[in-house]
């Protein structure tokens, strides 16, 4: 069996079209249906089904094309490690995140303690869904993320647990409270900063204790929420480092702890499972680890000491992001990057 044959059948799988794939193969499509009609009768299978001038993948031919698909990462994977070893040590990273805020902090520190480094970084903003695809196609190194990510080829650890918490302007009938359980605020316009906590993730809190919140803005733009907070229009839940980094040095906007509920979300670091890290990427990939988790401890140790002791007693929980896939990083790696 050829390999041609398998890279042909591979992309007109992928096209579902004779003729986009014979154009993107640079072949003809008559040659294009004969090397396909041979791969068949070599197989004793129909790998596509033909009706009225379009082709599909039959059942077997669907079981077929996962397989040669997977073959194929492989082989371009192979590719790539060749390409990086030949070079002797890669000088580019490529990582992404869906909160800007996780690159930033983490390259402003990276680069700092780091400032005769010449490794080129690029980042890149992008959804879940798109993240995952990047990170399984190659075209990632890492990536940072909140969110669970679904896949056998992707290990996911985690790095630190954020607390997140209830932020309202100063002149918000609550600014004067430190604590608020999450069920009092059914009547409050929620608004939602996209770029720093997830609108589903304050869907799903709101709906464990027991209402749907009143969503009344939605946005990337941290200043757009901030100035709606700053004008009393709302409340919004902000993870605990954007206090600690903005609202917490004489802003208009303070935060309360929510005392019915314990809303966390996981930071954690993401890779193909089979991706191989030359010296500079595996040296940002290590410092991230290290950052995070002394990050989260100095998060944690200023909570502590913003808000005064208090024993809420059991508190719900809906364990967002506590899936069974996320592990811990190695402590191995941990002692590297330091």
């Amino acid at each position: 069996m050829e390999l041609t044959y398998l890279y042909y059948f591979k992309i007109i799988a992928e096209k579902e079209n004779m003729s986009r794939a014979a154009e993107v193969l640079h072949v003809s499509q008559p040659a294009l249906s004969k090397t396909i009609s041979k791969l068949e009768a070599n197989l004793g299978v129909t790998l596509f089904e033909r009706k009225k001038g379009r082709i599909s993948l039959s059942p077997v031919g669907l079981e077929f094309y996962q397989q040669v698909a997977k073959a194929f990462d492989c082989i371009d994977e192979g590719q790539r490690r060749i390409n990086a070893y030949k070079s002797q040590s890669s000088t580019s990273v490529t990582i992404a995140s869906p909160v800007a805020e996780l690159l930033n902090s983490l390259l402003r520190s990276y680069l700092t303690a780091n400032k005769q480094q010449t490794l080129q970084i690029s980042q890149y903003l992008y959804s879940p869904e798109v993240l995952q695809e990047e990170l399984v196609s190659g075209k990632l190194d890492f990536a940072l993320t909140p969110i669970p990510l679904h896949d056998p080829e992707i290990t996911q650890i985690k790095l630190m647990d954020e607390e997140i918490l209830l932020a309202v302007g100063k002149t918000h009938p609550l600014a004067k409270k430190q604590f608020v359980a999450l069920a009092d605020c059914a009547e409050e316009k929620f608004l939602v900063n996209d770029a720093s906590f997830d609108r589903r993730a304050v869907v799903d809190n709101c709906r464990a204790v027991g209402f749907e919140p009143k969503i009344t803005l939605c946005s990337n733009e941290p200043r757009i929420i901030d100035e709606a907070l700053e004008a009393g229009e709302g409340v919004s839940m902000v993870p605990a480092n954007v206090f600690y980094e903005k609202y917490a040095k004489d802003s208009p906007v303070t935060v309360l702890r929510f005392s019915d509920i314990e809303v966390f979300r996981f930071i954690t670091v993401v890779s193909r499972k089979d991706r191989t890290l030359m010296e500079q990427q595996r040296r940002l990939y290590q410092f991230a680890i290290s950052y995070f988790r002394d990050y989260g401890q100095i998060l944690e140790a200023f909570l502590n000491d913003y808000f005064p002791p208090m024993n809420f007693g059991p508190r719900k929980g809906i364990g967002l992001n506590r899936e069974e896939n996320i592990g811990v990083p190695d402590p191995s790696v941990w002692k590297d990057g330091e």
